[in-house]
């Protein structure tokens, strides 16, 4: 991917080598007895909602494949996409917290975390945990992260929370000093915001250079943990995460495991050692994909996208059990962590049952 968007792919690439790798180790995927390889094909979206359709149209009209994954940055890039996949007929799976994706289109499937889930369950961590009286927040000005934003104030709001101040930011900002300036002067007790990785290394990056947090606690509703950990100032800070290592679920441990046996056998990988909790929605999405065709016995697009909306989808997820509506969503929650230490340790997590 070119444009400003760019750093996610540095975050796909290794799962794309994992995941063929997965396969290639199982024999293939499995279609009426007989094996097939994967391929995985990357286009680039160009980070932008023209170059999101563009692509798209390569993939579905041109190249005819089976089913088309990820889909860009934001909700906006992934309607793009939809408006060529779903009248083609093949199914899409995203990683989008755009709910409109599902309602709107008849063949898209949320494949790692669904709006709902990653607005609210840092906005109940916040209610239950900070248990804040002020708070503000700072997202970037696109749609999804726009309405994660509302969410959580929502949540906060009906809990007693004063939202002392709420912007948005445009893509591809990079000074936030006026944005800064004015939480400062707010100096709510919670700063949460919804983004894009480079964006919260500049937020966290100036705050500091502007004096420090103070008082503040900064919470990610978008999974910014793995990067702000690695940036000074980032100590104590909390965000929603697909996954940290150590952890003993089904689908978490299979997901470490095969990481580590494609490091072993790599040696040199640029995935490195251990992934990065940003990893998983790329992985989720794929996995999701070829649960789909294993379970449509078939590489027929149509066939697929029916098994995938059937409701007997589901597998072990490095976030738990996901198992796929008939509505295209899923059950998938994050986990809530915190940097300490320089690491990411998980400190809360929520089901369909606690999310309230």
């Amino acid at each position: 991917m070119t444009g400003f968007g760019a750093p996610a792919y540095l975050l796909a690439e290794p799962v794309i080598q994992l995941v063929e790798w997965q396969v290639e180790q199982m024999g293939g995927i499995k279609i009426g007895g007989v094996s097939h390889p994967l391929d995985i094909i990357p286009y680039d979206m160009e980070s932008s909602v023209s170059g999101a359709t563009k692509a798209s149209s390569k993939a579905i009209l041109q190249d005819k494949v089976t089913a088309v994954v990820w889909g860009g940055l934001s909700g906006a890039d992934g309607y793009g996409v939809a408006s060529v996949s779903d009248p083609a007929g093949v199914p899409f799976f995203h990683y989008m917290g755009e709910d409109g994706l599902n309602t709107e289109y008849k063949y898209t499937v949320e494949s790692a975390l669904g709006f709902m889930e990653e607005a609210d369950d840092p906005a109940y961590f916040v209610r239950d945990n900070l248990k804040p009286k002020t708070v503000a927040f700072l997202s970037w000005q696109n749609k999804a992260d726009m309405e994660m934003s509302e969410a959580a104030r929502k949540v906060l709001e009906a809990a007693g929370v004063k939202t002392v101040y709420k912007e948005f930011y445009a893509s591809g900002t990079t000074d936030f000093s006026s944005f800064i300036t004015k939480i400062r002067f707010e100096n709510p007790d919670v700063l949460m915001s919804c983004g894009y990785t480079s964006a919260f290394v500049g937020i966290v990056n100036q705050m500091m250079s502007l004096g420090g947090w103070g008082k503040t606690k900064f919470v990610s509703i978008t999974g910014a943990g793995s990067v702000i950990s690695t940036v000074p100032g980032g100590e104590g800070m909390y965000s929603e995460a697909y996954w940290v290592p150590g952890q003993t679920t089904t689908g978490a441990k299979a997901f470490e495991d095969a990481w580590t046996a494609y490091y072993n056998a790599h040696p040199g990988w640029k995935g490195g050692k251990s992934p990065d909790s940003n990893n998983v929605p790329f992985y989720m999405c794929l996995w999701t994909a070829i649960h789909a065709i294993e379970l449509a016995n078939s590489t027929n697009p149509a066939d697929v996208a029916k098994a995938a909306r059937s409701g007997n989808l589901a597998w072990d997820s490095p976030c738990g059990p996901l198992k796929v509506t008939p509505d295209g969503f899923n059950s998938a929650h994050p986990i809530i962590v915190q940097v300490q230490s320089g690491k990411l340790v998980k400190v809360a997590a929520y089901t369909d049952a606690t999310a309230k």
